[in-house]
């Protein structure tokens, strides 16, 4: 009979590492580009959401270690010492598949060891919800250029109308698929542009703050994420439709001071649509 420490989890290194390997390859080239304490003041050129769900998704990890969720568990004729040496070369094999350069690969397994973290995570604690949100960040990538990959006509073909509609109470306009013609100037919407990538952070953003508050996403927050979709969405065809009057507005909300607000309105987005009341719960005193 001997205890094994269920605090440890190599599912969760795997992750936190994986995550890192993902991120390793622009970071370096930042660095490389600007100096590195210039690179640090930027957040490595990386979304601040990114870094926010990482941390936030560690701080879970720890709360549950800290609070006592975790406990050693008492491992009989060696079934779970075998169990725990399984996971360990499972990691181990994983881990070697991150020298392959590739971000897309590095998010996966991520993936991968994150819904094994939860997999072995008791429901309705600090770590399952740490774990959940890691499976959230790591998925977030590979899916979103999925998407744009298989259904990149279809996704810019919206975000054109919706673009044209908003702009045809000012001034006339024509959607012609990706592109909103009007009277001065034409704008090619280009996959950098679609909603697609600010809803994909915007709602990776409200989950880090639901599970750091609630730890779990419950049903009744599901209106809370339709309307978060609409208004990222409206938001985002609303700055196409005011790029597209005149040159002058396309440089000012493309990289100007107008993309700067509605990149703050992006980030505000979520935080409105989340629910701030607190709950105490028993599992986590």
């Amino acid at each position: 009979m001997k205890l094994v420490n269920s605090s440890y989890s190599p599912y969760f290194w795997l992750s936190l590492l994986a995550a890192g390997n993902a991120l390793l390859p622009s970071i370096l080239a930042q660095v490389f580009a600007v100096g590195f304490l210039t690179a640090l003041t930027t957040g490595f050129q990386q979304n601040a959401i990114i870094w926010l769900a990482i941390t936030a998704s560690c701080y879970l990890r720890w709360r549950a270690v800290s609070t006592r969720q975790l406990r050693p568990v008492v491992a009989d004729n060696s079934l779970a010492e075998r169990s725990y040496r399984k996971q360990h070369l499972i990691c181990l094999l994983l881990a070697l598949l991150l020298v392959i350069p590739s971000a897309t690969l590095s998010w996966l397994i991520c993936a991968l060891a994150a819904l094994a973290w939860r997999l072995n995570s008791r429901i309705k604690t600090s770590d399952y919800s740490a774990a959940v949100l890691m499976i959230a960040l790591a998925l977030r990538e590979p899916v979103s250029q999925l998407s744009l990959s298989l259904f990149a006509e279809q996704i810019l073909g919206f975000d054109s109308f919706l673009s044209s509609l908003l702009l045809s109470g000012k001034i006339p306009s024509a959607q012609m698929g990706n592109i909103i013609a009007s009277n001065n100037f034409n704008l090619l919407i280009l996959t950098g542009c679609s909603a697609f990538n600010n809803a994909s952070l915007a709602l990776l953003l409200w989950l880090t703050i639901c599970l750091f508050l609630h730890q779990e996403a419950t049903a009744a927050d599901s209106w809370r994420v339709l309307i978060l979709l609409v208004l990222v969405v409206l938001s985002n065809s609303l700055r196409l439709s005011l790029m597209t009057e005149s040159i002058e507005d396309y440089q000012y909300f493309h990289r100007g001071t107008g993309a700067t607000v509605f990149n703050d309105i992006s980030t505000l987005l979520p935080l409105l649509c989340t629910n701030w009341r607190r709950h105490r719960c028993p599992h986590t005193r």
